[in-house]
């Protein structure tokens, strides 16, 4: 196994541990339950969007659709 393929696992791992904490918690994993983003680098003129991934909602079950 190289290196690359050990840092993916790595990253699905995490990536499937958090969304296992949302599920049970019962936030959307995109915006962590807060129902929008920030799509912005800079914080002090960025506009709060509502999240893709639950469209706005913040629920699990809105992402897992």
């Amino acid at each position: 196994m190289n290196v690359w393929q050990s840092f993916k696992d790595w990253r699905q791992e995490k990536y499937e541990q958090k969304i296992d904490k949302m599920r049970v918690e019962g936030k959307c994993p995109d915006c962590r339950g807060k129902g929008f983003t920030i799509m912005s680098g800079d914080y002090l003129h960025a506009s709060p969007l509502d999240c893709a991934g639950c469209n706005g909602s913040g629920v699990f079950s809105d992402w897992e659709k």
